[in-house]
Order: structure tokens, then C-alpha cells, then sequence
């Protein structure tokens, strides 16, 4: 039998096929997402009460371009230090825009990004 026989495409279209997963199936995976957010949920609870830390009173605090309308594009243009770090710098500039001086905030968008 020649891999161009007609017997050879019909067994592997046969084999091609995927089942459609059984509603047990679903609720198992549907189970485990629910285990893995609450997991997640309690490991990262205490950081959303918590307050400003290591760097960030001169990195978001005491930061005047976070507060200047024109600071995002002031990151890329002419960076105040010499760390050049612009899209970190206009994602804190976004944030401050929403939040302001609230670590709530900016620890809500850190938890998403990262989980």
C-alpha cells in the first residue's frame, strides 16, 4: 500500500479528528482556574493593603514628571536621569494620571501584570 492510496488518507483523516471534550472535562478545567485565582488571590491579597516601598518614593513620590501634563513624552525625549527606562516611566505617568499618590492602585495594575 502506497502512502497515495485512498486507504492511507481515510485512516488519517480518521485520526485527525479531535472529540469534543465532555462536559466533565469542562468542569474540571473550569475547576482548576477557580483553584489557581484563589490561590493567587490569597498569596497576592497582602500586597494590595501595602504601602509605598524601596524605591518608590523617588520613583512615583517625589517624581515631578509624573505630575506634569507633558511628562510622558519628556521620558523618551530627555530622560531626568540617567536610568532610561521610557516605557516603565510612562506606564508610572499613566498610572499617577488615575491614582495619583494611591499604592492601591498601582499594586492592582502590578498584580495583573504579573499574574
Amino acid at each position: 500500500m502506497s502512502k497515495s492510496s485512498p486507504e492511507h488518507h481515510s485512516s488519517t483523516a480518521a485520526t485527525a479528528q479531535v472529540a469534543a471534550p465532555s462536559p466533565i472535562d469542562v468542569w474540571v478545567r473550569l475547576g482548576q482556574a477557580v483553584v489557581i485565582l484563589v490561590i493567587g488571590a490569597a498569596v497576592f491579597w497582602p500586597a494590595l493593603h501595602g504601602t509605598w516601598i524601596w524605591d518608590d518614593q523617588p520613583e512615583i513620590i517625589i517624581n515631578t514628571l509624573l505630575r506634569d501634563p507633558d511628562g510622558w513624552w519628556k521620558f523618551w525625549i530627555a530622560p531626568p536621569t540617567p536610568d532610561f527606562f521610557p516605557l516603565k516611566s510612562t506606564l508610572q505617568w499613566l498610572l499617577w494620571q488615575a491614582w495619583q499618590d494611591n499604592a492601591l492602585g498601582f499594586h492592582i495594575v502590578t498584580l495583573g501584570c504579573i499574574s
